[in-house]
């Protein structure tokens, strides 16, 4: 039996790496282009920009979030909800540490205006969406919502894969391969620990194979400063699914109002004998 080269093996694992990464598999209708919406609820929270985020994560993410950041910028409460199959690394990195700048709070999830509040339907981010969404300065699991990792691959090895115009054949653990992948590996490591997440979830994601996929449980994702403690978002009685209740915005006082103190002066006047 001929022996399977790095190559053919790496292709193999890319073929199968789509269909194992989904739970029960099921279809994952979330493989376009990362997009980004606005959830309107400027009604419910004058001070809060709410976005949705959805699809894979790709060499053009950085830039159709920037191209989609508002002229002014975000206001002072902003909630990323992600629901995302994964995708590149890089661009997933990227953005997270662009939410940890804006102090942005991460949520997993898909997210409506109904009955007056902002609901969040259970979703999934997987593979690179978890780095994106450990950007968060706080950072939210709604029930039934999940998180999955596995291993990566380096990105000379997919290089080579996707090169067909290369027809030298690979030379097994190469020694440019084994050092890229340390230097991603020595990345991917430095970022969880900037995120102040417990190195323990990189040992789930070491021994995940590539080809496949595993869930954090919701004890492993709080044992691992995976979540933050999040009172804005709770399932009231009534409601099927969560609600993230946004801060109330504080209306001015009227123009012509005199401030508190000048009031308590007027009334001191008006007792004085």
């Amino acid at each position: 039996m001929p022996k399977l080269s790095l190559a053919a093996l790496a292709a193999l694992l890319l073929l199968c790496a789509p269909a194992a990464a989904q739970a029960q598999k099921t279809k994952d209708d979330r493989r376009g282009d990362m997009t980004f919406a606005i959830v309107d609820a400027s009604s419910l929270c004058a001070d809060c920009t709410v976005v949705q985020a959805s699809g894979s994560f790709g060499e053009g993410t950085v830039g159709a979030y920037y191209s989609f950041v508002p002229r002014g910028g975000f206001k002072k409460n902003v909630y990323f909800i992600f629901d995302s199959p994964g995708g590149s690394m890089t661009a997933a990195i990227r953005l997270g540490e662009i939410l940890r700048n804006l102090k942005a709070k991460t949520i997993v999830g898909r997210a409506f205006v109904r009955n007056g509040e902002v609901e969040v339907e259970p979703a999934r981010c997987a593979s690179a969406c978890v780095f994106a969404f450990l950007g968060g300065a706080t950072r939210s699991m709604p029930k039934n919502s999940r998180l999955g990792v596995h291993s990566w691959m380096p990105v000379t090895l997919l290089g080579e894969v996707s090169d067909k115009t290369k027809k030298t054949k690979p030379r097994v653990l190469d020694q440019a391969i084994v050092e890229a992948l340390h230097r991603q590996t020595a990345i991917y490591l430095k970022y969880l620990q900037t995120m102040g997440v417990d190195l323990r979830l990189a040992v789930l994601i070491l021994q995940t194979p590539y080809s496949s996929i595993s869930w954090v449980s919701a004890r492993d994702q709080s044992l691992w400063s995976m979540v933050t403690v999040d009172s804005s978002l709770s399932t009231p009685a009534d409601r099927r699914f969560p609600v993230l209740f946004l801060p109330q915005t504080s209306s001015p006082p009227p123009a012509d109002s005199p401030p508190p103190a000048a009031k308590a002066a007027q009334s001191e006047k008006g007792l004085a004998f």
